[in-house]
């Protein structure tokens, strides 16, 4: 099959064109365009498309998920990842994917996200998504993503924003080797990147970041853009989110498969780097806060209240640390 070939500029500054042209060339009817190129500032393009035999795939454009990340698609007890029918790593990297039927577990867990938690009901689904997850890719080859750097990377520039960032680059360094854990892990394993589908199947969608990265990573994932979601009343309410992130680690120790060593102590770390990272990114000023009205002309006393409640929940965390 001949390759794309689409010059450097339009691969860099029109991936609009280059959908254009990629659908085309594949017969392919563009059906639903998603906000992709907004939200990664004109770097990946996804599209929901109808070939010619009526059938819905997804096209991707700009990254693609790794050669060993289940190719030919996988369906288990608790969640189906998508195959993919075509995919060219060279050129421009693009990939066209399976459609996955169902609601984004963010739509169909819209309540909760204003308290900034999840539904117990649903993340027992998610847990057992997780754990099952652990287990089915742990030795697919999947490559390593996570080191201390990225934390420290993330610490540097959140340092003006934390209350003790003597303390807290004291853990980040006492920690080393947890930063250094080569598990299985989704990325973006989060509820508006995976497809609550009939039977109650949990789908993965956005998979081009797939790879080992430290115990738990995916459960971070779950709970921190909750952070950003909830209600700007909700920030007050710390202890009480302090309170409902010990039940989540509850249900997730009791429904690991078998005995989980240092559980508490790892998933204190996962939710420890979170909360760097969720400080990271006021201090970007990162473009997801815009949806949350927390942007540099956003609402001032909701960033105001977002922040503190940041650093008062990773306080409560590190005494657990």
């Amino acid at each position: 099959m001949n390759k794309l070939k689409i010059n450097e500029k339009q691969k860099k500054e029109n991936l609009v064109e280059v959908r254009t042209v990629l659908s085309s060339q594949k017969k392919l009817k563009v059906i639903k365009v998603f906000d992709t190129i907004e939200k990664t500032s004109g770097e990946k393009d996804v599209s929901l498309c109808q070939t010619q035999d009526g059938n819905k795939v997804i096209l991707r454009i700009g990254e693609i998920r790794p050669s060993s990340f289940f190719l030919n698609g996988f369906e288990s007890k608790h969640f189906v990842i998508p195959k993919i029918y075509e995919r060219q790593e060279a050129e421009i990297p693009y990939e066209i994917e399976e459609y996955l039927d169902g609601i984004l577990v963010c739509d169909f867990d819209k309540q909760q996200s204003k308290t900034g938690k999840i539904d117990p009901k649903i993340s027992k689904k998610l847990l057992a998504t997780f754990w099952e997850f652990q287990y089915v890719a742990a030795n697919i080859g999947l490559e390593q993503k996570f080191d201390k750097s990225k934390i420290l990377k993330h610490f540097e520039k959140a340092k003006p924003l934390l209350q003790e960032p003597q303390l807290i680059q004291k853990l980040i360094n006492q920690y080393e080797n947890f930063w250094k854990g080569a598990y299985p892990s989704k990325w973006k394993f989060s509820t508006d990147n995976l497809i609550m589908m009939p039977g109650n199947k949990i789908g993965f969608i956005d998979n081009a970041e797939a790879g080992l990265r430290y115990f738990g990573y995916d459960l971070g994932w779950l709970l921190w853009p909750r952070w950003v979601e909830m209600e700007t009343k909700h920030f007050d309410e710390v202890n009480d989110h302090f309170k409902y992130l010990k039940q989540f680690m509850k249900q997730a120790y009791q429904m690991a498969p078998e005995k989980i060593e240092n559980f508490e102590k790892n998933f204190w770390l996962v939710i420890f780097d979170r909360l760097v990272g969720a400080i990271y990114d006021v201090a970007c000023d990162t473009r997801h806060l815009n949806d949350w009205g927390m942007k540099k002309n956003g609402n001032k006393k909701r960033k105001e209240k977002h922040l503190v409640f940041l650093n008062k929940l990773l306080a409560l965390v590190v005494k657990k640390l």
